[in-house]
């Protein structure tokens, strides 16, 4: 790997909350062994648990980071529950990607994604026929929504170019950017 890949690579802070529960995880367990599989015949990776993200996938010119979140509830997540900030926590989970894919942007291919056993609801719009949903999937007035809510809370001036990012997936593991 590059310097400017591992020095953009260490200037993301460490993520510790999963791994002081991994025993809850399974499914987290679960999908990232498939994800294990899923990328067996690609020349180069790595793939790393609950280090910086609950999942990452590492090549020599790109990172992804998957955020797992799944819950034995029937309802879907809407973009308040990803975008609100739990306490003790510094970030929401759709802000600690977004910080994650700004903070190693330059340059670097970074794809995010939340991968959920639950749809993804905003404002009256269920999305729930699809299994991978893009940013760009969204209809433009809950794209500049969401843009706009990030924008104020998270003070992202550059959240404009998160338009061809994974937002939300099933637990399916076959994600595409």
């Amino acid at each position: 790997m590059n310097n400017a890949f591992t020095d953009a690579y260490n200037q993301i802070p460490y993520e510790l909350s999963g791994a002081r529960s991994k025993n809850r995880f399974r499914q987290e367990l679960l999908w990232g062994v498939s994800k294990l599989f899923d990328l067996f015949d690609t020349p180069e990776f790595c793939v790393v648990f609950d280090f910086k993200c609950d999942i990452e996938v590492h090549y020599p010119d790109a990172l992804e980071f998957y955020q797992m979140k799944t819950q034995k509830v029937i309802e879907p997540y809407t973009f308040r529950q990803l975008s609100s900030i739990k306490k003790g926590a510094k970030n929401s989970d759709i802000g600690q990607l977004y910080l994650l894919r700004n903070i190693t942007h330059n340059g670097i291919d970074v794809r995010v994604a939340i991968v959920s056993n639950r749809f993804f609801k905003h404002g009256k719009i269920i999305y729930s026929d699809i299994e991978t949903l893009q940013f760009s999937d969204l209809d433009i007035e809950t794209q500049k929504s969401i843009t706009d809510i990030l924008r104020h809370a998270y003070n992202y001036h550059q959240v404009a170019s998160v338009s061809g990012s994974i937002l939300s997936a099933d637990t399916t593991p076959a994600l595409k950017n």
